[in-house]
């Protein structure tokens, strides 16, 4: 059977957390894993993350139209990992293949 990931979770390397927020947008079993990355993050370089998965959005839905892109945040606009977490939490709205895309995604960015 195919795997899911580009690469398994338990084989990322993870870096030192710089934050400690409880992300809950994933079901995931390897949640944990994927919450340290995006915690190794400070809000700047967590804006970049989310600039990363909005593009990678944008340029599938333009080979796929059905799917759903990240809503824009504008530049001017300050994110902070509750709002990080709620828009990803609302994005993926329970569907695997949105919690996979940003799975995957969070370990391209990484």
């Amino acid at each position: 059977m195919e795997s899911v990931y580009n690469i398994h979770p338990l084989d990322i390397k993870l870096k030192d957390i710089k934050t400690n927020y409880s992300y809950d947008f994933l079901k995931n079993e390897y949640n944990n894993v994927y919450y340290s990355i995006v915690n190794s993050y400070n809000l700047d370089d967590l804006f970049n993350l989310y600039r990363f998965l909005y593009l990678r959005s944008l340029k599938i839905n333009h080979k796929v139209k059905s799917f759903r892109v990240l809503p824009l945040i504008k530049s001017d606009k300050k994110i902070d990992q509750e709002n990080f977490n709620g828009i990803l939490k609302n994005y993926i709205d329970n569907e695997d293949v949105y919690e996979i895309f940003i799975m995957n995604s969070i370990q391209c960015y990484f």
